[in-house]
This record gives structure tokens, C-alpha cells and sequence, in this order.
């Protein structure tokens, strides 16, 4: 007898009214108190392996895009819901710790330096397949429109500038490959520019993916404005890195939800829409995170201007939640 179970959630895809039917009908065998022990041996949720279940899981059906989400976490496992009837109903779940894990805060950021999977660089600059791998672009068809970075696991939301995404007549011809990688591709199925953008000024948009990201993982969010001094990594359209830095934001000409970084004279610049990853050392004293602090708008020279994210943090936020 399993003596410790928390069954959360049951999600359905293809499915979904057969799957509902069956899970209420156990459901209601459960409740029906009247019953004796013995009229109850066959309501149980146990392993399809055998192994003891204990702790609270998420569980969906097995093609579900959420439990696919997780399909390469160590704590996914098979199981059969039994009802009265002795009928099994298989589904697959998620130990709530790998849930909580992938949702929190803690796990954005994080890059990996050699890449994923690991490679040599073939240049010192160079930026490997998966180090940043919130990295992602913008296609209508097979046409490359501008960079987006990942900003949201679940639902899956991007972001970049409002001008990039003004450019895309229509929504069903678009799609996010991550890593520049024809295999990874993701379809939109929602564009939320801001209310307010005029080309000018609150040149912001989030895109709505109509899947799970598998193998990327979201940048932080900045929710205030970065340092003086700050140094953050910026990237060129051929995937090479650059050093930025964040000076006195009075030296630059910034409008309202701008903000503004210099890169070394003569240097590359970087890819319009593109990200501004900086690490932020209060907020990653132990392990090593990046946070989005811009969106690439301009340039002139070596000081390049960025939506400021920290600045549309709320409105990012409310939109977020009504995409869920």
C-alpha cells in the first residue's frame, strides 16, 4: 500500500475527454466513503516499475509538451492510476522538486562556457552552440528577422523590439529557432507588442511560443537598472562575444526606457535586437547568472542603446500572466 502520495495535477492533450472521463470516474470510486476496504483493493496509483512513489508529483499524460518539458529529468517516471475496476490508466509524472527547480528564479542565467554540448572554440572570441542558451531568433519562413532572448519557462515567452516584430505581416509564418539551429524550431503563436510603441519610444515586444523549449533555459530578468561600471557580454550577428560596460547613464542621450552601453572603440557591435547580458554581482554571489538589462535599439560609434527591460518589468510581468 502506498502511504504517501500528493497527486497535483492531471493535464490532457489529444485525448483530453477520454482521459478526463476516466480520471473523474477513479476520482469518484475514491470518494465514495460508503465503501469497505476490501471493495477498495484496486483504487490505488502506483510505478509502472514497481519502485515506491513517495512526495508530490505533477502528472500529465505522456505526449503532453509539459511533461516533455522534463523528459530529461532524472525524477520522471510511468505510472498507473488503478480505479475500483482493477482498469489501469497510465500517465507520466514529474517529481515536484524537478517542477519547482525549473520554474524558480534560481535556475535562470546560467550559462555554460564550453558549450552544449561541450566543443573548442574556433576562435577566442567565438561564441560556442549553447553557452548562452537563451539565445534565439525571429524567422518568417526561412528569412532571419532580428534576435530574441528567452526570458519565461511555461508559459514559453520571448523577447525583442517592437520594430523587429512590426516587420512580420502576419503571425502563422513565424517561428523561433534557438542557436541557429534549423532542428530547433518552435512556432509563435502569439506577438504582444507594446501598447504604447510608436517607433520612438517603447520599442518592446514578447512572443508567445506554442511549445515547451527542451534544451534552453531562460536569462534572467532585470527588475532594476544595472550598475555604473557593470560589465555585461554582448554578441555580433557572426557570434562573436563583446565586452560592454555600463557607464553614467547622464553621458548618453537616453529617452525614456532607454538605457545605454559602450564597447571598445573600433570593436564589433553587436546585432540589433540582440541582448544585453550582464551578471549581476549582488544578486549571484555564489553561482554565476546573467541578466537581461537590454534590448539592442541603435548605436552611434562605440555607445550602443537598449530598451531597458528593468523599465517594462510590470508590464512584462501582467502580460506573462495573461499569456499562462
Amino acid at each position: 500500500m502506498i502511504r504517501y502520495i500528493c497527486l497535483l495535477a492531471i493535464a490532457w492533450s489529444a485525448n483530453a475527454q477520454n482521459f478526463e472521463s476516466s480520471f473523474d470516474s477513479f476520482l469518484t470510486s475514491l470518494n465514495n466513503y460508503n465503501k469497505s476496504i476490501e471493495d477498495l483493493k484496486c483504487s490505488k496509483i502506483e510505478p509502472s516499475d514497481g519502485d515506491i512513489w513517495q512526495g508530490c508529483y505533477d502528472c500529465y499524460t505522456c505526449d503532453h509538451p509539459r511533461f516533455l518539458q522534463h523528459y530529461k529529468a532524472k525524477s520522471t517516471t510511468r505510472r498507473l492510476i488503478v480505479d475500483d475496476n482493477c482498469a489501469p490508466l497510465e500517465v507520466c509524472c514529474v517529481h515536484q522538486l524537478e517542477v519547482t527547480s525549473i520554474r524558480s528564479q534560481e535556475n535562470c542565467g546560467k550559462s555554460n562556457p564550453e558549450g552544449e554540448p561541450r566543443r573548442v572554440r574556433s576562435t577566442l572570441r567565438s561564441v560556442l552552440p549553447g553557452q548562452y542558451p537563451w539565445r534565439a531568433w525571429v524567422y518568417a519562413d526561412n528569412t532571419k528577422l532580428c534576435p530574441v532572448s528567452y526570458i519565461n519557462f511555461f508559459p514559453e515567452v520571448l523577447v525583442s523590439t517592437a520594430t523587429c516584430m512590426t516587420i512580420a505581416t502576419r503571425e502563422d509564418n513565424l517561428s523561433v529557432r534557438f542557436e541557429r539551429d534549423p532542428s530547433k524550431i518552435a512556432n509563435i503563436i502569439s506577438v504582444k507588442i507594446h501598447p504604447n510603441f510608436d517607433f520612438e519610444k517603447n520599442d518592446i515586444a514578447l512572443i508567445k511560443l506554442d511549445t515547451s523549449v527542451k534544451s534552453s533555459h531562460p536569462v534572467c530578468r532585470a527588475e532594476r537598472a544595472p550598475e555604473v561600471g557593470t560589465t555585461c557580454v554582448v554578441v555580433t550577428s557572426d557570434d562573436i562575444t563583446i565586452t560592454a560596460i555600463i557607464p553614467p547613464q547622464k553621458n548618453c542621450n537616453n529617452t525614456e526606457g532607454t538605457l545605454c552601453a559602450v564597447v571598445p572603440r573600433q570593436d564589433f557591435i553587436p546585432e540589433t535586437a540582440s541582448g544585453l547580458f550582464c551578471v549581476d554581482q549582488l544578486q549571484s554571489q555564489q553561482v554565476e547568472k546573467y541578466f537581461l538589462h537590454g534590448v539592442m535599439l541603435s548605436h552611434s560609434e562605440n555607445v550602443i542603446r537598449y530598451t531597458q527591460i528593468s523599465h517594462y518589468e510590470k508590464w512584462i510581468t501582467d502580460e506573462i500572466q495573461s499569456m499562462a
